[in-house]
């Protein structure tokens, strides 16, 4: 019963995709034009009930833009079930262009184990990244503030996530299921923490925990299997309210040996985005040896 709700909801929109089309693929990948006209989506190839990608296998890197029929155009979402259930891939770079990831754009890809997601991505869809067992580690950018429902959830083989500090609130069965995430570090933004967000999370030993437990609404069912002789590591000025709010308090071992944040931590973030923004000619949320070669081409006239 407890993950009927994506189930039925998937089944539903599978159900009526159908008559759904592209407007042109390059290299492999569809996108359809977005009512700007200057830019496209990313979606799905209609293959009947999984509308996956049969042919696409490995490392894919998504332009930040694509040229088709004289015109070119920014690509600056990717859609819903955009990739769902394709199992070959192995990892996936977001170009800086994109800003939204839709409802179960990576669902079912079994075979993923990295993703970049730049700073310029705001919104990821519910359940995007959902049952990818194969994802190791992720990073959430600071331009993101929820993490949806089910966006990580059954992704047993994450071991390392990064929360920022924008994140203020983190959804039903966010990382339901994530069994070797080993630690967690809830930001002092957080205020609310959906039911069955870190439900059988059983490998979680360490929880550091900024936020002032009187300041987060707490769904049902929070930390439901997850070990609670795991230590949950609190700011020492909350120490005792961590000991008496309601599911905080079922650790059996909370220290409140936590440092405050560093001051500069947000303008240093700010910074680097900045930088990033100046710097990143090929749009993929990096300034790497990539940019170097198109600058220095750029500047011989090249």
């Amino acid at each position: 019963m407890k993950h009927r709700k994506f189930l039925l909801v998937t089944i539903m929109a599978l159900a009526i995709q159908s008559a759904s089309a592209y407007d042109f693929k390059v290299d492999d990948i569809a996108y359809n034009k977005n009512s700007d006209g200057t830019s496209v989506t990313v979606t799905y190839i209609n293959q009947g009930y999984y509308l996956n990608y049969s042919s696409l296998s490995g490392d894919i890197n998504i332009p930040p833009s694509v040229a088709y029929s004289g015109t070119t155009y920014s690509v600056t979402s990717i859609d819903d079930f955009a990739f769902y259930s394709c199992k070959g891939i192995t990892s996936v770079t977001i170009p800086g262009s994109v800003t939204s990831i839709g409802y179960q754009a990576f669902f079912g890809c079994r075979g993923l184990t990295s993703v970049i997601i730049p700073n310029s991505v705001t919104s990821i869809g519910n359940g995007a990244f959902g049952y990818c067992s194969g994802l190791t580690s992720v990073a959430i950018p600071n331009s993101v503030t929820s993490i949806g429902d089910g966006t990580f959830e059954r992704c047993s083989g994450l071991k390392s996530v990064t929360i920022p500090g924008s994140v203020t609130s983190i959804g039903y069965e966010a990382f339901d299921g994530c069994t070797a995430l080993a630690s967690v570090a809830l930001p002092s933004s957080v205020r609310e923490i959906g039911t069955f967000a870190f439900y059988g999370c059983t490998g979680l030993a360490r929880i550091d925990a900024y936020p002032n437990p009187e300041e987060i609404s707490l769904g049902e069912s929070v930390f439901y299997n997850v070990p609670i002789d795991g230590t949950l590591h609190v700011l020492p000025g909350y120490l005792e309210a961590y000991q008496n709010a309601d599911q905080w308090k079922d650790f059996t071992n909370i220290a409140g040996d936590l440092d405050e944040p560093a001051s500069g931590d947000d303008d240093d973030n700010e910074n680097h985005n900045e930088y990033v923004t100046k710097y990143d000619v090929n749009g993929d949320g990096r300034v790497d040896v990539a940019d170097v070669v198109t600058l220095a081409g750029i500047a011989m006239g090249m």
